[in-house]
């Protein structure tokens, strides 16, 4: 004989979750579907989307070439003064500063992640413009000058 705490109020939990109408419709419980089986081995890893391969050896050649930038930037900041005399323009320098250095990772972020989808000629081309765009200047010219110099002295 079963007590009265034993006995559950709420048996016909499965008529709380079937919607007026779908029997008629032929089936009970639509949200209640067993899950499908996980298929295991290779029909479970997705085929490699084409040009995949060219994106990832594309996305591996301008690694060096933006870090070589990023670095380039850190010598060229610490070559570099604002000259400026007030508080406010010496931190605005300095900002500007943090920012180029910056610009070459994320310049580089943002093409691998916005390219993520498109062909790989694509993303060779944002990484190709983003190059001479980002090429750290200052340190560019001041080794041009002093080649020159040199050439001069001869």
């Amino acid at each position: 004989m079963a007590r009265a705490a034993d006995v559950d109020e709420f048996d016909d939990d499965d008529e709380a979750l079937t919607w007026v109408g779908d029997e008629e419709q032929g089936r009970a419980a639509p949200r209640l579907r067993e899950p499908e089986p996980a298929v295991a081995g290779a029909e479970a890893e997705p085929d490699e989307a084409p040009g995949s391969r060219g994106r990832s050896i594309a996305t591996v050649a301008f690694v060096v070439p933006y870090l070589a930038i990023a670095v380039g930037w850190i010598f060229a900041v610490q070559q570099l003064s604002s000259g400026s005399a007030s508080l406010f323009g010496e931190i605005l320098w300095q900002f500007g500063e943090f920012l180029a250095m910056l610009a070459a990772p994320l310049w580089f972020a943002a093409t691998v992640t916005l390219t993520a989808q498109h062909r790989p000629l694509v993303r060779v081309g944002w990484l190709a413009l983003g190059l001479p765009v980002l090429l750290p200047w200052p340190l560019v010219l001041q080794f041009v000058a002093a080649l020159q110099y040199a050439g001069s002295l001869s």
